[in-house]
C-alpha cells in the first residue's frame, strides 16, 4: 500500500517559521499565506518584480531558521513511521525545497521511512505526481483544496489532516479501511 504525506502543516508544524523568513526578508505576510503559492500572493503586496527575488531570500532565511529550530511533529509523523513499520511505501510531498524536506523530516524522526520524496510540488501539480507514483493510496493534507482536488483527480483516497483537527488514531483508522478496501 501506499501513504503519501504533504510535509508542511500535516507532518511537521512549519506555519510560524515561514512567516518570520518572510519578515526577515522585508514583508509581511497575510494571514491566510500559508500553504498557498507565494506566487498566488506576494506580487499583490511587493509587485512582481520583486517577489522573485523576496522569495529567494525567504527561501534560504527559512532553511536556516529550520536548521536551528526545534521542530514540533504533528500526529501525521507517527503515522509515517507506523505505516512504514508494517510495510506501507510512504512518500511525502512538498512546495519546499529539497533543503526543508530534508532538515523537517530529520527533525521528527521520519527521515528513515521515507521511501519517496518530492519537493517544489505545488497543490495543483499533486494530482499528477501522485498518478506517476501509483496508481492508487491514501493522502494526507491539511489543505482541504488539495484533498479535494487529489479526490477529483485521482482515485487516491484524500485525508484532511490538519493540524488542528487530526489525531494519530484518526490517521491509522483511516490507512486502515483504505487497506482494506
Amino acid at each position: 500500500m501506499n501513504a503519501i504525506f504533504d510535509l508542511d502543516g500535516t507532518i511537521v508544524d512549519t506555519e510560524a517559521y515561514a512567516r518570520e523568513a518572510y519578515v526577515m526578508s522585508g514583508v509581511t505576510p497575510p494571514d491566510d499565506f500559508f500553504g498557498k503559492p507565494w506566487h498566488v500572493w506576494l506580487p499583490d503586496k511587493v509587485g512582481a518584480e520583486r517577489a522573485a527575488m523576496i522569495h529567494d531570500a525567504k527561501a534560504q532565511k527559512y532553511i536556516d531558521l529550520l536548521s536551528h529550530a526545534v521542530l514540533h511533529a504533528l500526529p501525521a509523523a507517527q503515522a509515517v513511521r507506523d505505516l512504514f513499520n508494517i510495510g506501507w511505501e510512504v512518500g511525502v510531498i512538498t512546495s519546499s525545497c529539497q533543503d526543508s524536506l530534508g532538515i523537517a523530516l530529520r527533525a521528527v524522526g521520519v527521515a528513515d521511512c521515507v521511501t519517496f520524496r518530492a519537493s517544489r510540488v505545488a497543490p495543483q501539480l499533486r494530482p499528477t505526481m501522485l498518478n506517476e507514483v501509483a496508481p492508487r493510496g491514501i493522502y494526507f493534507d491539511d489543505l482541504m483544496s488539495t484533498c479535494s482536488l487529489v479526490g477529483d483527480k485521482t482515485d487516491w483516497l484524500a485525508v484532511h489532516a490538519s493540524k488542528d483537527r487530526v489525531r494519530y488514531e484518526d490517521v491509522i483508522e483511516q490507512a486502515q479501511s483504505w487497506e482494506n478496501f
